[in-house]
């Protein structure tokens, strides 16, 4: 018996197998392994979208991170203009950056709502996409893998190397799976705080309009 070891460069991991050069691949060993090859390429793709997502959603928390201090410094202004008498030579300076906070708060807000709702918009897809994935994973892939295990002593890939790369692989896997649970973790918090911090604005605003509505003369 003759061994040959197969070294494959992927951009997801190097996959090394070993072969019995004298035994001819049945076809049901050919289709796992090709379907090996295929799931490297799907779990890289996925871990890129993935990477590029969580970056986005980053962003977008450092920014709403601004409009929350945007809403700080709003509220601080109009609870100091409500105590202070007219009289108050500070209250003309105190109403102009009340005003000024309320222009820059509503100017961010909208910038910033339309790259939430893309961002949401793709955590949406992703989660739908994920589901025919890890199907296609759980009910063609990895039953032909375990076909070829089974039947070991009929296949040209050496047993032992394919557990030992499967194993690897599940590594890699697992790694791609954890980055995935930090997405979402960080796009639900994103949703669920920017929920609640948009109900504190238009608490803010609200108020505003009611206190003053000159200080809301930008939206009318």
């Amino acid at each position: 018996m003759t061994m040959t070891e197969s070294i494959t460069k992927h951009d997801l991991r190097t996959i090394i197998l070993n072969y019995d050069d004298s035994v001819a691949a049945p076809e049901f060993e050919r289709l796992g392994l090709q379907y090996y090859m295929e799931i490297h390429d799907r779990i890289w793709s996925l871990r890129q979208r993935v990477r590029r997502a969580r970056a986005e959603a980053a962003i977008l928390h450092l920014r709403q991170e601004e409009i929350e201090d945007l809403l700080l410094q709003a509220r601080g202004k109009l609870e100091h203009l409500k105590i202070m008498i007219p009289e108050n030579p500070e209250r003309p300076r105190v109403t102009m950056q009340l005003k000024q906070l309320t222009i820059e708060l509503d100017a961010a807000i909208l910038d910033f709502v339309p790259q939430l709702i893309a961002a949401t918009t793709d955590f949406y897809d992703y989660d739908n996409f994920i589901i025919a994935e890890e199907q296609w994973a759980d009910e063609v892939a990895f039953p032909q893998f375990r076909e070829i295990v089974e039947n070991y002593q009929q296949c040209s890939v050496d047993l032992i190397s394919f557990d030992r790369d499967l194993d690897d692989f599940k590594g890699a896997y697992g790694f791609y799976k954890r980055q995935e649970a930090k997405y979402y973790d960080l796009m639900n918090g994103l949703m669920d705080s920017y929920s609640d911090l948009n109900d504190l604005i238009g608490d803010l605003f609200e108020e505003l309009e009611n206190f003053d509505p000159d200080l809301m003369e930008f939206r009318h």
